[in-house]
């Protein structure tokens, strides 16, 4: 099979047309065609089901796109490190969410930059279910997440803990020092989607809808100054509000918000490669 072979195929999985991903690749429909019928020929198993509803992959497509993925990613990383071979000695492509990057990972990657100029840095963004998912493409080289990963080909490191407080802005005069855990369903919420799944249910069961959901929940930060919504975070995230005196924390009694956990997760095959580990050396550094 052909890198041509497989872009055409992926093209055409992401478009659900022959027509469109050929038209994205400047080929005939005709070319595109012939791609995939070779392709099919070559692994001997229908890549396609067709009908007048449309296209979808056959359980064997779905196979090879987990693994042309894969190729693709690698395909591109290894034109890119080539590219960069004369300026970087390597290239670390870091993929973390969004929170952890906020309150810890941006001070150390300026940090290891700064250390270390001939390592090239790229940082991409997501969920921790998309981080994981691009971990085991390997378009990432180590993942930042929320949640472990139990796959004996990585290696998942617990690096920190945040407790969860409940703040509000400072001059908001509704519950001055505590709240009941069964209350807090009653405030004006600002969700910032750090609950984990068992907690959340627990603490506003359906159909509960918040006012205001944020993705990120930095963003969550001005939209909670000088309102009369309350907001769960972590607590280093809104450590320098609470120091400051713009926000202060409300006590909750009668039960528990579970911490917001930290995992750091590579593969087993870039154990020894040296940009992650010269990265991990500067992530556990003393006094960083």
């Amino acid at each position: 099979m052909t890198s041509e072979q497989l872009k055409t195929f992926l093209l055409i999985v992401e478009t659900k047309s022959f027509s469109r991903a050929a038209k994205a690749l400047f080929i005939t429909q005709s070319s595109a065609s012939k791609r995939i019928h070779e392709l099919e020929k070559e692994l001997g198993q229908p890549l396609f089901h067709r009908s007048r509803a449309g296209i979808y992959l056959t359980n064997h497509g779905k196979l090879l796109k987990r693994y042309a993925e894969q190729i693709m990613n690698i395909e591109e990383k290894v034109l890119e490190q080539m590219h960069e071979a004369n300026q970087y000695i390597s290239h670390l492509t870091i993929g973390t969410v969004y929170a952890y990057y906020d309150m810890y990972l941006s001070k150390k990657i300026k940090m290891f930059s700064e250390s270390f100029p001939h390592i090239a840095i790229t940082v991409r963004f997501g969920h921790t279910s998309q981080l994981l998912n691009d971990l085991m493409k390997t378009s990432i080289d180590i993942a930042f997440t929320h949640r472990p990963i139990d796959y004996s080909d990585y290696i998942c490191t617990m690096i920190d803990q945040d407790r969860m407080v409940l703040v509000t802005d400072s001059q908001n005069e509704r519950y001055q020092s505590e709240i009941a855990f069964g209350d807090i369903k009653d405030l004006p919420m600002i969700d910032t989607n750090f609950l984990y799944a068992p907690t959340r249910k627990k603490l506003f069961p359906p159909p509960y809808q918040p006012q205001i959901a944020v993705d990120v929940a930095s963003c969550a930060i001005p939209l909670l100054k000088g309102s009369p919504f309350f907001a769960l975070f972590p607590h280093h995230m809104v450590q320098e509000q609470l120091e400051s005196g713009v926000f202060r924390e409300v006590k909750i009694t009668g039960d528990r918000i579970p911490p917001v956990n930290h995992f750091m997760i590579y593969s087993k095959n870039l154990e020894d490669e040296i940009g992650i580990q010269e990265f991990i050396k500067t992530l556990f550094a003393e006094g960083c």
